[in-house]
């Protein structure tokens, strides 16, 4: 075993005046046939191989399409928007389906109209106006003048028509009806839809004055459906109305 050499602590000091020694000669690191841009250049060229190989052991399906998430999280808010858009779309053409419905129900459901019509007397007393002609007609219709209502039938001194008679089929197809008073004055007509509806009453037993005749106004509403008014008239009292018909009504006349 060869002696070692101490410490540099340890060692002498070199005499005063004396230059210090030169350093030793470092030797040359071993030749290895390695440089370093050698080292790193295939360290890179092998982790490129090792990325195409990994690269190349990836399964890619051709039937599947790579989406990212935010896209499939934008879409699928869309289509809930969508999903709740229909919805209040649905929900409000729904009511005003059922709101069509059932105006339309209201229209097109029957209603009836009744009363009583009496008349006053010579003395003064009130009594009922057996056998009195009520006449409803439709306040929009415009026939032709062939086809207008006609007197014949329809006046209170008239055998009442039966309910097959040319007059009446005439009447309902104008959307109005006809009826006459029982001993008691009371009547009752049906009519097919609610509307607006002229209502002409014309007493059996009460006669009119000369002095009483029916308005210009009347009158031209009167010409309007019926071909002579004058004639249905005759020297009867009347009641010439215009009514809104929205359900069942009933109506007291008293003709003085």
């Amino acid at each position: 075993m060869s002696p070692q050499p101490p410490p540099p602590e340890f060692r002498p000091l070199p005499p005063a005046g004396s230059s210090p020694p030169e350093p030793a000669p470092q030797s040359a690191p071993p030749d290895t046939g390695w440089s370093l841009p050698q080292i790193v250049h295939e360290e890179t060229v092998s982790d490129r191989a090792a990325d195409e190989r990994t690269a190349a052991q990836i399964v890619v399906d051709p039937r599947r399409v790579a989406i990212p998430r935010a896209a499939i999280y934008a879409f699928a808010a869309v289509l809930m928007l969508s999903i709740f858009g229909a919805a209040m779309i649905g929900y409000a053409v729904g009511r005003s389906g059922l709101r069509s419905a059932g105006h339309a129900t209201e229209i097109s459901q029957p209603c009836v109209v009744s009363g009583r019509v009496t008349y006053v007397n010579e003395a003064g007393e009130t009594l009922p106006d057996a056998g009195a002609s009520i006449i409803v007609l439709r306040e929009g219709e415009r026939p032709a003048l062939e086809d207008k209502i006609q007197a014949s039938g329809l006046r209170p001194a008239d055998p009442p028509l039966d309910s097959r008679h040319a007059q009446i089929a005439k009447l309902n197809q104008f959307g109005g009806s006809h009826a006459r008073s029982n001993a008691e004055g009371e009547f009752e007509v049906k009519l097919t839809q609610p509307g607006r509806y002229f209502l002409l009453v014309i007493s059996k037993n009460g006669p009119r004055s000369a002095q009483v005749e029916p308005t210009r106004s009347e009158f031209a509403q009167m010409s309007r459906l019926i071909a002579d008014p004058t004639e249905l008239l005759g020297d009867r009292r009347f009641r010439w109305l215009n009514e809104s018909i929205v359900g069942d009504r009933h109506f007291v006349w008293k003709l003085e």
